[in-house]
């Protein structure tokens, strides 16, 4: 096939440059610096497997339009929050480090290497090489890399003096970025590294990735840095901007993995109400019932077909049902509904007005963890 010509039309890679995209084509109507989050999902030509999928869901938070650093800071603080809410027990191991790591880097200290060592037009070369070094047998891509490019990237990051410009103007913004985010109370830990490099060809500056410490196979959970001319493949040249981009699908897996999602999770309805009837003739009760509470805010599921009502119990505890409705010969002659609370196990028969009023009382009262009596 012709490598220049592949298709027309592709899935979404990432959130990154259809958002220049949008940038470029809405530049006359929105302010800079302009901010966005935004949750959708993308796909990767990847061999699907444990943490690697081929669709997964995506949430980016972007700047545009400023070179200024505190943006950098910022990201940083919104990822620190982020994660603060959702892995509070991880955050602090016994030895006082987080377990949540976010490596920073700079694009212009990669260059400034690849320059010092005189290997600059290879540099997306070194970056692949580097990048690989979490992915591949270590040993392996050792021996891909230059003796002296190795020694660097794995020293200690204050060891490092490379008298360079572009090294230089990488690790001024480095710690610039480190000084503003000094004073916060931090729950990730934040630790410069050379051996970041982030595959995306776009980033010219800071560089971010996050990674859980021994889950997934050390994969990361989020990625970003500063692009300062995406926008140009747009016919918008020259404007700078910074992001991020949570994987939600491996926070979840680690989430689920750790057993970090609140326990009233466990315990969330898919209604207020599940009504059964018990024979044909109370089917059109049933559905009118249901329509009248529906139009009054009220979440109901209608059980499928008629059963035992043991059957309908088990359904109703295994969906965490907090009521169920009974629709039978009796009811739909009467006037009313057999009501039982799957909490208390409290049966009572109740007409609509009644019905309504339960339902609403407890909806509020059982999504707390308690139920109205």
């Amino acid at each position: 096939y012709n490598s220049e010509y592949i298709t027309e039309r592709a899935l979404r890679y990432d959130l990154t440059v259809p958002f220049a995209r949008y940038v470029s084509q809405y530049r006359h109507q929105i302010s800079f610096p302009f901010k966005r989050y935004q949750i959708q999902s993308v796909w990767r030509a990847d061999r699907p497997q444990k943490g690697r999928y081929r669709e997964f869901v995506q949430c980016d938070a972007d700047v545009i339009g400023t070179t200024s650093l505190l943006m950098e800071a910022e990201l940083i603080s919104l990822i620190d929050d982020v994660f603060r809410a959702l892995m509070p027990s991880i955050n602090l191991t016994e030895h006082g480090r987080s377990k949540l790591i976010l490596k920073i880097n700079h694009r212009k200290i990669l260059e400034g290497i690849t320059d010092y060592l005189g290997c600059k037009d290879r540099f997306y070369d070194v970056l692949a090489y580097i990048d690989a070094l979490d992915k591949v047998n270590e040993t392996e891509a050792k021996d891909k890399l230059m003796k002296d490019l190795h020694t660097i990237i794995n020293a200690p990051w204050e060891n490092v003096e490379i008298n360079n410009e572009l090294f230089q103007k990488g690790k001024r913004e480095v710690e610039k970025v480190l000084s503003l985010v000094k004073n916060k109370q931090w729950n990730i830990t934040i630790e410069p590294d050379m051996k970041l490099a982030r595959g995306l060809n776009y980033y010219t500056g800071m560089i971010f990735e996050a990674k859980v410490e021994n889950e997934i196979l050390g994969l990361s959970v989020l990625g970003g840095g500063r692009y300062d001319d995406l926008t140009g493949i747009f016919d918008f040249p020259g404007v700078s901007g910074v992001g991020i981009s949570f994987g939600i699908d491996r926070i979840f897996d680690i989430m689920e993995n750790l057993k970090l999602f609140p326990k009233e999770l466990n315990e969330i309805y898919p209604a207020d109400v599940l009504l059964a009837y018990l024979d044909e003739q109370s089917l059109d009760y049933c559905i009118k019932i249901a329509h009248e509470l529906r139009q009054e805010g009220i979440r109901v599921e209608l059980y499928h077909q008629i059963d035992k009502i043991k059957k309908i119990m088990d359904y109703a505890n295994k969906k965490h049902f907090p009521y169920v409705g009974i629709v039978g010969e009796d009811e739909m002659r009467e006037g009313y509904i057999s009501l039982k609370n799957m909490h208390t196990s409290k049966q009572e028969k109740l007409n609509i007005e009644k019905l309504n009023l339960v339902l609403r009382l407890n909806s509020a009262q059982f999504k707390k963890g308690t139920i109205y009596e």
